[in-house]
């Protein structure tokens, strides 16, 4: 994304007016503005690393008295596989309730989440995840940013996951 933005600004003039980023670094933009319209978190949120994560998996387990080490390679599988699957909790676990333990699994991602929130946190997953939920509960942000957004290239758009693709198809 740098390489491509100081192209960009070598040939046109008011390059700082064009967006040029990763979902995510796009996503961080849009939450920064209008998060507290979620109603959970403010403008200050914090975004974890990889090991603010682990970090936090790692309580939210203990205080769950989830001690198995099976359990959690599992969990933080499962985690990330819900985040990306672009659904619901509920169908998410529905769509796998025949594998390993998913009711614990679904306790688990609810008490990491409420964690996050308390936190007044998100992780990696959820900046793209909450991006979508603003837009779908406020239509006039969506709205703004689909006006802003005149055209939308997408680089490497046959390595985009389906939510990344929601982004995309709700901009357009």
């Amino acid at each position: 994304a740098r390489e491509m933005q100081e192209r960009v600004a070598q040939m046109v003039e008011q390059a700082d007016l064009i967006w040029i980023s990763t979902f995510h670094s796009m996503c961080v933009r849009i939450l920064r503005m209008d998060i507290y319209r979620l109603g959970s978190y403010n403008k200050n949120f914090t975004i974890f690393s990889e090991s603010d994560s682990e970090k936090a998996i790692k309580k939210v387990l203990e205080e769950l008295n989830f001690k198995d080490e099976k359990f959690k390679k599992v969990f933080v599988s499962q985690l990330s596989n819900y985040k990306n699957s672009g659904q619901s909790l509920e169908g998410y676990l529905s769509t796998h309730a025949c594998e390993f333990n998913m009711n614990d699994i679904g306790k688990a991602i609810l008490h990491y989440e409420a964690y996050l929130k308390k936190n007044n946190a998100l992780d990696f997953d959820d900046l793209l995840l909450k991006t979508i939920e603003l837009f779908k509960t406020c239509p006039d942000v969506l709205e703004y940013y689909a006006n802003r957004f005149e055209y939308i290239l997408v680089d490497e758009f046959q390595d985009t996951n389906l939510v990344q693709y929601a982004l995309v198809k709700m901009l357009a």
